[in-house]
């Protein structure tokens, strides 16, 4: 499986996630949905993370981690599969 592996900074130093590199053309179609969708499409990317939920709380959920966590890890991994050669 081809993934692309993300570190976080800041207020979420630390934390880090894999995700497909590849995606289906249905979730691409859904990451560009509403927001309730891009999320849910978003974690079917998701091959591990270390992320915690909002109590500071190992989860293994991803969409009980904070918002803005996931946000910035979908625009890190939006960036690092553009400047990927394609496979």
């Amino acid at each position: 499986m081809d993934t692309v592996k993300i570190e976080l900074d800041g207020a979420f130093a630390g934390w880090n996630i894999e995700l497909r590199r590849n995606v289906s053309a249905r979730i691409l179609i859904d990451l560009q949905g509403d927001t309730a969708v891009q999320f849910a499409a978003f974690a079917k990317l998701v091959v591990s993370h270390n992320f915690k939920d909002i109590d500071g709380n190992a989860t293994d959920d991803i969409l009980d981690a904070p918002v803005s966590a996931i946000t910035a890890s979908m625009e890190r991994w939006a960036t690092a599969i553009s400047a990927l050669p394609n496979a």
